[in-house]
């Protein structure tokens, strides 16, 4: 099983070329689609994977549930790579482009085939968290703003 992260905007840019190394955008698909609308609050979502394709389970994650405040980053599991930091860190920066373009934002990390019927909601403020505490957490909502 793999992590899946989504994430849904209300701006309408396609974000299929998104200009980065560190993950791919896609258009998202499955059986758990409309699951996931659900759990989201814009119009447009997305599927972000991690560089190598398929699940988005190279980035950083937290597994204990949240608990505020997102701090400093550890390595959870003993096995986080340079290159799942550089991704969270990218994904991070994704993210806070798109709040300060003006535009609406939620994201959602699910573990495949295990979708929530609700998620934990968070407010993520792009002007007070520092990118190196950002980490996803699974069936966690983060609502970010500015």
């Amino acid at each position: 099983m793999c992590h899946l992260v989504f994430f849904s905007t209300d701006s309408d840019e396609d974000f299929l070329q998104a200009p980065t190394d560190d993950f791919r955008i896609e258009t998202p698909g499955g059986d758990d689609l409309e699951a996931i609308r659900g759990l989201l609050a814009n119009p447009n979502v997305w599927y972000m994977g991690c560089r190598y394709g398929g699940c988005s389970c190279h980035f950083c994650y937290r597994f204990t549930g949240y608990e505020p405040p997102l701090g400093p980053h550890e390595d959870w599991m003993g096995n986080e790579e340079d290159d799942d930091i550089v991704a969270t860190l990218g994904a991070y920066r994704f993210f806070k482009g798109i709040i300060e373009s003006g535009h609406k934002l939620d994201v959602l990390s699910v573990w495949d085939g295990e979708i929530p019927e609700v998620a934990t909601d968070v407010n993520i403020s792009v002007a007070t968290l520092p990118p190196e505490h950002f980490r996803f957490i699974q069936d966690v909502r983060f609502v970010f703003g500015a």
